[in-house]
Parts: structure tokens; sequence; C-alpha cells
């Protein structure tokens, strides 16, 4: 719940003014910034180039 810097009462966390003294609120402070960790796999399957060359394009999409 927002404080007032003002007058000190706790508001309803969507107000954007003091509900007692009219005063704006501070917006609420931005999540730190959280950084991932991620992987990716890449494989290269022989011959899956030609094959792919050979075949329909809607079929190797599917993986068929």
């Amino acid at each position: 719940m927002p404080t007032c810097a003002n007058c000190g009462r706790q508001n309803p966390p969507d107000a954007r003014f003091c509900n007692r003294c009219a005063a704006p609120l501070a917006p609420a402070a931005a999540p730190p910034e959280q950084l991932k960790t991620i992987t990716i796999l890449f494989a290269d399957v022989t011959g899956s180039t030609e094959l792919g060359e050979r075949l329909d394009p809607e079929a190797v999409r599917r993986g068929a």
C-alpha cells in the first residue's frame, strides 16, 4: 500500500493521489532487472540440407 509522503496515510494500491490530502503519490518503483541464463541447442544432422532440398518444404517443416 503506498504511503503518502505528505501526511503519512496509507492508500489503496491503485491510488495515484492521497485519499486524505490529495497529494500526488510516488509511482511504484520498477522491479529490479533480472538476468536469466538460457541454453540453446543446435544440431546439424548430416545430410539434412540435401534432404530438405529434395523434399517438399511443407513436409520438411512438419518433420515428415
